[in-house]
């Protein structure tokens, strides 16, 4: 039994305006896909800053009761 070649898939060659056509495409998805990832990051941001500021907080009040507890260990 012989093996019979395999056949190749003739496609028309890619003009230059289906070229441009799907950079494009490509560009306008590109765009979307950075603004959303821009969005998220701003609300991750928004996160984080509220975070930092709740762990300053804590923080300073931390370091005023280590410092009233010092001033009583003394007395």
């Amino acid at each position: 039994m012989t093996t019979t070649p395999r056949r190749r898939v003739l496609r028309p060659a890619r003009t230059l305006e289906l070229v441009e056509r799907q950079h494009q495409e490509a560009l306008t998805k590109q765009s979307a896909k950075l603004e959303k990832e821009r969005q998220g990051f701003r609300r991750w941001l928004t996160r984080l800053k509220r975070a930092m500021h709740a762990l300053e907080k804590h923080q300073r009040r931390l370091a005023r009761l280590e410092k009233v507890m010092a001033l009583l260990q003394r007395v």
